[in-house]
């Protein structure tokens, strides 16, 4: 199942969706253009659980959010980026989704490395930060429908399909991703604790504040 687009059209261009987009291609540049091999880049920037501390937020693994470990994992976070964070945005102005979904992020990298603190294996997580904001989305709209290309043996239909089927056919990609990953990032504890931690969070979030729709 590949989501395409809400079923019901939003009411003005997602342009923060396209500036979020736009960063992490951007990210994905930065690391293939690095001078240097891209798998000491990588982990250079990776969040290494045993080393992380709670006091240097900034420092080991504070950017391991902003890159990913392979193309299949780019693809599905600007599919879900793009497809799920425009009706948020119409809600939720950019000034309070961004700094739930970096606060987000951070907890569910602390959460991780305080459940595997001895692991020294490199972590990359953009998952962390898009979950909260498809945590923040669901609560709202997890029964709202997304036009999604449906493939099946010997059919493609478009069709619509409840955001909580997506959801799921979300961390199942994830699942995918984690399975691909190069040999310099393989090994160490399966990362869903942070997909699920921030998807919870934004999930929690967004139950706490009121309704709203951003100006």
């Amino acid at each position: 199942m590949l989501p395409l687009r809400p079923s019901e059209p939003l009411r003005r261009f997602p342009r923060l969706s396209v500036a979020l987009v736009a960063f992490f291609l951007a990210a994905e540049l930065v690391a293939r253009l690095w001078p240097g091999p891209r798998e000491a880049f990588l982990v250079q920037v990776a969040l290494n659980p045993s080393h992380w501390r709670a006091s240097d937020p900034a420092g080991q693994g504070g950017l391991a959010w902003i890159f990913h470990p392979n193309l299949w994992s780019l693809g599905v976070t600007l599919v879900y980026l793009w497809v799920f964070t425009g009706r948020l945005f119409e809600r939720r102005p950019a000034w309070l989704a961004l700094p739930i979904a970096l606060g987000g992020t951070w907890l569910s990298i602390a959460f991780f490395a305080r459940i595997y603190p001895t692991s020294v294996v490199p972590v990359l997580c953009p998952e962390a930060f898009v979950g909260v904001l498809l945590g923040m989305e669901m609560r709202r709209e997890i029964w709202s429908n997304v036009y999604t290309l449906v493939i099946g043996p010997g059919w493609i239909r478009l069709l619509d399909v409840p955001s909580y089927v997506l959801l799921f056919f979300w961390f199942f990609y994830l699942l995918i991703g984690n399975l691909a990953l190069p040999d310099f990032l393989g090994g160490g504890p399966m990362p869903y604790a942070l997909s699920m931690f921030s998807f919870l969070f934004g999930f929690a979030v967004e139950s706490a504040l009121p309704d709203s729709t951003s100006p």
